[in-house]
């Protein structure tokens, strides 16, 4: 890299002078200082990406550990609620089949009450209606007895 333009270089030897810089020693020392700072700087920011992507892949296992952990945990808990729910619908099942079993048998006592009761019914209406055609029978008589005496009592009257 020149530091001089051509020209300028030709002009400074032909007059004898010092050609003037364009840029100071101080600069460059600058700008190498600067260069060396950046390399630093890079090298440090690639170590701790590195330590940060270590770190993050510790970080990474140790979820997927908890994770396996916690899907342990669940499914565990998934299993005895399937197994209390199984267990509670057995229990269920029991429930409903003595309550069918009591609805039958008290449906057949109930029955059983109904026909015996139909039956006392039956022979209370037969022994009303036996009695019911003797108070017939009975009032049917007397009725009959007291016209015939009526119309007997009339004609010794009439007669007479």
């Amino acid at each position: 890299m020149q530091a001089v333009p051509e020209e300028v270089a030709r002009e400074a030897a032909a007059t004898g002078d010092q050609p003037p810089r364009m840029v100071s020693p101080e600069f460059f020392f600058l700008l190498q200082r600067i260069d060396r700072l950046d390399e630093r700087l890079t090298g440090e920011i690639k170590a701790l990406a590195e330590k940060l992507t270590g770190e993050t892949s510790g970080l990474d296992q140790h979820m997927r550990e908890a994770d396996d952990r916690l899907m342990a945990q669940i499914r565990a808990v998934d299993d005895r609620l399937r197994e209390a729910d199984q267990r509670l619908t057995g229990q269920i099942r029991a429930v409903d089949d003595r309550l069918k079993e009591t609805d039958h048998r008290l449906t057949e006592e109930i029955r059983a009450v109904y026909d015996r009761l139909s039956a006392e019914l039956k022979g209370l209406d037969e022994k009303f209606s036996n009695r019911l055609d003797g108070l017939r029978f009975w009032t049917i008589t007397a009725v009959v007895t007291i016209t015939a005496g009526f119309v007997g009592t009339i004609v010794v009257l009439a007669v007479r």
